[in-house]
């Protein structure tokens, strides 16, 4: 058997002709605007590379020329898009064999997630006689922002970005992308690999450690093949990798089964072997896009844990200590050089101490003389801004001195915000994520991201 194992990652083509396909069949397009071919070939049509209908019922789809079956295509193809009824996949699985397609992306379900292992372990034993890559079945499919390669049924494409994220499950596949779009997030590389049939987590994990359009990897994982050689990529990995488990809990592992067909594990393992892996858990789907947010625009310090709060409100700064102190982030006293220097500008009342409290009535001046002074001091590695609108605050204006004082601190030091309140602080919000401050609407999320 570990035989098999080696023999089988040996014939494995490079994913880069997966995700730089530069010709794609999709097998099951349609005319129908509700179907899913129909779909696949829509997004694919931006894409840059050769794209090719197959649908014996059709001549032409969308303005393109429509085949019979892969095997009518003259030209070579790079990817086959699989979409049609479950009866007849394995014939044109075998066709794109004989056609010597390189990868296959099986959208088709009702395999293991329903419990038809036999059917399953055919289209495994077809790609292995064919050495072709397999990613499914039961996916959503795969996107490159790059090359506008949309290989999916889901309808848009988030802006180019760094973060690559990998979906054991299409349906929140759907809802991440969805949410990319909606908060203007950049996205590298997105794939579905639904049930694992052939392309597994750690397949995808090591292209994308090598892939110079990644600098952040996300996972959604359900369930893990090759442990081992997972925690081996996660050690070696320059890259952070963030994990969302699913399945933790004993009904959750349940569902895990019936979802994509496989077993979720004891969470005490899976928490084990990430923490071993030195990879980032998030425990929910806000906490993970945060802490990516976070990493692609700043970079990534694992070590850093010194922290200042400059705020204009109490209330939040107790808040934020508390959480800090909860997540293992440590508040430093201010040196009493930064303190006298701080004296000569910030009210009497302003709080002596970390966190800096410099009182409600604070202008986006006062913010901007508190980061210069602060910009002086070397002691911390991370910075959280928390902004109320009160009558007289300038959001906006603050926002700006902000993204000034990030670039005027050493590299590693990370900058967040949190302003609190909604319309009055929703222009500075997007402003400060443009240009590379991530801005939080609530100080747990602040302390968690970091």
């Amino acid at each position: 058997m570990y035989f098999l194992k080696i023999t089988m990652a040996k014939i494995k083509h490079d994913l880069n002709t997966l995700f730089n396909s530069k010709s794609i069949a999709i097998i099951g397009a349609s005319s129908n605007p509700k179907k899913v071919g129909y779909a696949l070939l829509k997004n694919l049509i931006n894409s840059k590379a050769n794209i090719f209908p197959i649908n014996p019922k059709y001549d032409k789809i969308l303005n393109k020329k429509c085949y019979k079956n892969v095997l009518s295509v003259s030209e070579n193809i790079d990817t086959a898009i699989i979409a049609v009824p479950k009866i007849i996949v394995e014939k044109v699985l075998k066709e794109c064999g004989e056609k010597k397609v390189k990868n296959v992306i099986i959208i088709s379900s009702g395999y293991k997630e329903v419990g038809d292992i036999i059917s399953e372990n055919k289209l495994k034993s077809i790609c292995e006689k064919y050495k072709m890559n397999l990613i499914g079945p039961n996916c959503l499919g795969v996107i490159n922002t790059s090359n506008k390669m949309n290989a999916s049924f889901f309808n848009g494409l988030p802006k180019k970005g760094k973060i690559s994220f990998v979906s054991q499950s299409g349906a929140l596949g759907v809802g991440i992308l969805d949410y990319f779009i909606k908060k203007g997030f950049g996205l590298s590389k997105f794939i579905s690999i639904g049930n694992m049939a052939g392309i597994n987590f750690c397949d995808v994990i090591e292209y994308l450690i090598k892939d110079k359009e990644t600098s952040v990897i996300c996972l959604y994982i359900e369930s893990l093949k090759e442990g081992k050689r997972f925690m081996k990529l996660a050690k070696k990995s320059d890259k952070p990798i963030i994990v969302l488990k699913g399945g933790k809990s004993s009904e959750g592992s349940k569902a895990v089964s019936s979802h994509t067909g496989s077993m979720a594990g004891s969470k005490e393992i899976y928490e084990f072997a990430f923490k071993q892996a030195q990879v980032i858990s998030a425990k929910t789907l806000t906490e993970l896009f945060d802490k990516a947010l976070l990493i692609e625009k700043q970079g990534y310090n694992k070590k850093g844990r010194k922290t200042c709060i400059i705020t204009n409100a109490g209330g939040p700064g107790i808040l934020t200590t508390d959480y800090c102190e909860e997540n293992k982030l440590v508040l430093p006293k201010l040196p009493e050089k930064i303190i006298r220097e701080l004296n000569n500008f910030l009210p009497k009342a302003w709080s002596h101490h970390n966190p800096i409290d410099i009182v409600g009535d604070a202008l986006a001046e006062r913010y901007e003389k508190c980061f210069k002074t602060m910009a002086k001091c070397k002691l911390f590695e991370n910075y959280i801004i928390i902004l109320t609108p009160q009558t007289m605050t300038e959001p906006f204006k603050t926002a700006e001195k902000i993204i000034e004082f990030k670039k005027n601190l050493e590299k590693n030091t990370r900058v967040v915000a949190c302003f609190i309140g909604g319309e009055k602080v929703e222009k500075a919000k997007e402003y400060l994520i443009n240009n590379g401050i991530p801005c939080f609407d609530e100080p747990l999320r602040c302390v968690r991201s970091l």
